[in-house]
């Protein structure tokens, strides 16, 4: 019998003449061109009932431990990159191979097509959305730009990308107006959810009793261990801005740090294990769901059950404390750097991000904010005054040195 060879994906993403993941540094009409029509034809003809797709990148790892239960999608996705060649060509055939092997692996395969249609697309249009929010000439996103985004919003695929990428170019009145008409819509939410800043006064929660180790700018902190710590607000308001600012001050150590933190996320294969610390993780995010959790009663009884566990726990509450703040930097310093206007986090979001790079703590993230505000000069400043430090390792020197040089002429 022969294959399906239908393609399933829409002509315009069939047709991108490099990989989906990879677009090129470059800006030019005929780019613009394309991602024009790749956002015009993926776009849902309706709101989806669940947000697509789920967050696909070497962040999911931070979610993981060796023994805890870990979503299909995340063992199908290979399954099917397995399957096809170019996962843009992908046809009837090639997913229906796929979703027997899943069932033969014993995966979920429930509207398979369909579902991992949608899926695909919508990495697809995520790396589309971002190239074009990225752009240095915003005069070639309007005013069509805003309009499509606005709708990828509303409509649920890839509706945190439209969202940061409508941030990105808000000099444009047309996205500006985007993000006012969306701040309106009632119940609209992104993969991650939309929680207001004003509730973490209601996170705020004093137990008894209890001897708090983070400062106390970091027990306020909302947003979940469960969820890697993850900003979800999409307020941009004084108060949000202010504490935003003060976890980065209350983050930043005093000195630098004598092996940085916190550690490279495991990429395990199935020969491999996972390093030790993931383990001590998985036991203490149980004990201390928030930060304002981390306290040295729940720490105490984390280490018992590491110690029954048979984990080494030298120095478990010195490096944990230290390794917990520089999770919550990291987020904080990826929620300024993507959510943000420039404008309303220069100068201080610079002069951080380039302390907590000389002092070891988050300093990817650090760059990687600096390399997205380049507009300011402040930015660009403060990754000129790093590249000269020789004492930064070689990881960050290239991505300070990739920042630099994505942007020169």
């Amino acid at each position: 019998m022969t294959a399906d060879e239908s393609p399933l994906l829409p002509a315009p993403l069939r047709a991108m003449p490099f990989d989906w993941g990879e677009w090129p540094d470059d800006e030019n009409d005929e780019l613009v061109v394309l991602a024009r029509g790749i956002l015009e034809a993926a776009l849902p003809a309706a709101p989806l009932a669940v947000p697509e797709p789920p967050f696909l990148g070497f962040g999911d790892e931070k979610f993981f431990a060796d023994d805890e239960d870990v979503p299909d999608w995340i063992y199908i996705w290979p399954v099917l990159l397995h399957q096809v060649d170019d996962i843009r060509q992908v046809t009837a055939g090639q997913m229906a191979a796929a979703e027997a092997e899943c069932a033969r692996q014993g995966f979920d395969t429930t509207d398979f097509q369909e579902v991992w249609t949608r899926r695909v697309t919508g990495w697809i249009v995520e790396k589309t959305l971002e190239w074009c929010g990225l752009m240095d000439d915003l005069d070639l996103l309007r005013p069509w730009f805003p309009e499509l985004a606005e709708q990828y919003a509303v409509r649920g695929l890839a509706a945190e990308k439209a969202v940061l990428a409508l941030r990105s170019t808000v000099s444009l009145p047309e996205s500006r107006a985007a993000l006012q008409r969306l701040a309106a819509v009632e119940g609209l939410r992104t993969r991650s959810g939309n929680r207001s800043s004003r509730t973490r006064r209601a996170h705020r929660v004093t137990t008894a009793d209890e001897t708090p180790l983070l400062p106390e700018a970091l027990q306020d902190y909302p947003y979940p261990w469960g969820n890697a710590f993850r900003w979800d607000a999409e307020e941009e308001d004084p108060e949000t801005l202010a504490y935003a600012r003060a976890v980065l001050d209350a983050c930043l150590p005093p000195q630098p740090l004598t092996s940085p933190e916190p550690p490279e996320e495991p990429h395990v294969s199935d020969w491999d294990e996972y390093p030790e610390w993931t383990g001590i993780r998985k036991i203490l995010r149980e004990h201390m769901p928030y930060a304002r959790n981390v306290t040295a009663e729940r720490m105490a009884a984390a280490k018992a059950e590491c110690v029954r566990e048979g984990i080494d726990t030298a120095d478990l509450e010195e490096i944990w404390v230290r390794r917990i703040t520089a999770w919550i930097a990291e987020e904080t310093l990826e929620w300024c750097g993507l959510m943000v206007d420039d404008e309303a986090v220069t100068p201080w979001l610079q002069h951080l991000a380039q302390q907590f790079v000389l002092r070891g703590m988050a300093a990817q993230k650090a760059v990687s904010a600096l390399r997205i505000k380049w507009r300011v000069p402040e930015s660009r400043d403060a990754l000129l005054r790093l590249s000269a430090v020789e004492a930064l390792s070689e990881e960050i020197r290239e991505l300070i040195e990739y920042g630099l040089q994505e942007h020169t002429p």
